[in-house]
């Protein structure tokens, strides 16, 4: 299916003015409001979607994705906007924003809405057809850019469309340090190891590092009241710079290629209570992690 094919021309809007979001988005829905068959008012609706975007902590950088389910609608209206000057939705943005792709979504529509911004946030990676779409100075040939790079929207959710591909990884000959650094600054507990050549060949957990510096012993104790030696973390700080995390991995539980369905590797994830699982090309190179943060992230409340 086009990507177009599930766009509405007269709800793609150029010079859209406002000095904030709220002004910016109520502003595209005041446009719109001849094109929604649907009752609602745009100053409540742009502050709903403003609530839901300080409580989940959005992030933008030149493309914004507003979005909102709205249980009295039984549409999916998708409304994008051009504006008159870019603009830092939010403090912590990565870049102002220039294109506003607002969605509301019905109770029947998160699988299409899903797809369909997929199929843009994978276009938009690239800088030449970002350009593009930015330089379009009419709904038609904004139309036009999207039918003449063929841009579809995929039969179903995938690996691709969820994870994420900033992931931090460490290597087999990497000391122990570089991964509890990690751990701490990034607040997560699992990581992936990698070759040379950037091919997954396992995990370290923090638990299993941990579990690795206390007496065997101590975890066939049924009652550990009077325990309170430090001995096991002083091993930690005076080892952590001179063992490696090869010494550390662990066999992967479970990956998955770019092009694993949704709920297959959802399926895998929650069977197997992982954090993460990690997402591989065909070389076994990694390429991305998928979370239950991300699932919830971007399905459930997506």
């Amino acid at each position: 299916m086009k990507l177009s094919s599930v766009l509405n021309e007269d709800t793609i809007f150029f010079n859209v003015k406002g000095d904030s979001r709220s002004e910016i988005y109520e502003n595209m829905l005041k446009m719109a409001l001849s094109e929604i068959e649907e009752p609602i008012n745009a100053k409540e609706v742009a502050k709903a979607i403003i609530e839901r975007e300080d409580t989940t902590g959005m992030i933008y950088d030149q493309l914004a994705l507003p979005h909102i389910r709205l249980e009295n609608i039984n549409d999916l209206y998708i409304i994008i906007g051009k504006l008159a000057k870019p603009i830092k939705l939010m403090e912590n943005d990565e870049a102002p924003t220039q294109l506003v792709i607002l969605s509301l979504i019905s109770p029947k529509s998160s699988d299409i809405y899903l797809k369909t911004i997929s199929a843009f946030a994978k276009f938009m990676r690239d800088e030449k057809n970002a350009a593009a779409l930015l330089n379009a100075n009419s709904a038609d040939s904004f139309m036009q850019v999207l039918n003449d790079n063929k841009v579809k929207i995929k039969n179903e959710i995938t690996a691709e469309d969820l994870m994420s591909t900033e992931t931090f990884a460490v290597k087999e000959n990497d000391s122990l340090s570089v991964a509890l650094d990690i751990f701490n600054r990034e607040k997560i507990t699992v990581l992936p190891v990698v070759d040379d050549q950037g091919v997954l060949v396992g995990v370290i957990e923090a638990n299993s590092v941990i579990k690795k510096f206390i007496p065997e012993y101590i975890f066939m104790m049924d009652h550990l009241n009077f325990l309170n030696s430090f001995e096991a973390f002083e091993k930690i700080f005076k080892e952590e710079n001179v063992e490696a995390i090869k010494n550390f991995v662990i066999p992967t539980k479970y990956t998955c290629s770019a092009n694993t369905p949704l709920i297959q590797f959802t399926v895998e994830i929650v069977r197997a209570n992982l954090k993460a699982a990690f997402v591989v090309d065909d070389a076994k190179k990694l390429i991305g992690k998928i979370s239950v943060k991300n699932i919830i992230h971007k399905v459930l409340r997506g």
